[in-house]
């Protein structure tokens, strides 16, 4: 039965999935999609036949509730670069506008796993960056106005992912040297922090003209 079958898996999480009827329910395409469609439920997606792995509906619906991590199951064997529900579903898909967006999204870290194939694709980076900073490692626009202040807003750290033609630029460093302190002037920069009396007390924000700046 789907509703028991669906509300137990909701309830008991990965543990109850070796439970069910694997020969009715493992290879029941709306049954899969039931689950997948359920939020946080995205990866579960592992556990079903491969087959759906290259259904374009099925993973859509996985992406868009990833939980951001495959189940602590140590049955289920996962790959550094498939730790995203996009990462191990059909390779093709990595070129999936769509799909990688969605994916992006919901699950940040995905851009480590598909930054071969987003060279040039702006919002999934702009997507990934705004969802957790650090994915700006991975993010080839490493110099785009837009990426670089969505890092900032939210760390100061992610200035070791800026691309040096950004650092280098005499505007942003005057910003920097309102806002940084000495030793993360000189963590950036190798070299002491300039005087500059005229600098406001600092603060662990970028502010709002940031992006004017870049």
């Amino acid at each position: 039965d789907h509703e028991i079958a669906l509300k137990a898996i909701r309830l008991g999480g990965w543990r109850v999935m070796h439970e069910l009827d694997t020969h009715l329910l493992w290879h029941d395409r709306d049954f899969v999609l039931k689950v997948v469609s359920s939020p946080g439920l995205g990866q579960y997606l592992r556990y079903f036949h491969n087959k759906y792995m290259s259904d374009r509906e099925v993973v859509l619906a996985a992406v868009k509730n990833d939980s951001g991590r495959p189940p602590p199951d140590a049955r289920l064997r996962v790959v550094p670069d498939q730790r995203s529900v996009l990462g191990a579903a059909k390779f093709e898909f990595r070129d999936d506008d769509e799909l990688v967006l969605a994916a992006v999204t919901r699950n940040p870290l995905t851009l480590g796993e598909v930054k071969n194939w987003v060279t040039y694709n702006k919002p999934a980076q702009l997507a990934a960056v705004r969802g957790d900073w650090e994915t700006l490692q991975w993010a080839s626009m490493n110099w785009d106005v837009d990426i670089v202040a969505a890092a900032l807003v939210q760390s100061f750290d992610a200035l070791f992912f800026v691309d040096e033609i950004v650092l280098k630029n005499p505007e942003f460093k005057e910003l920097m040297l309102t806002y940084l302190s000495g030793n993360d002037w000189y963590n950036v920069y190798k070299y002491g922090k300039p005087r500059n009396l005229d600098s406001p007390q600092e603060t662990d924000r970028l502010p709002e003209e940031a992006a004017e700046v870049l």
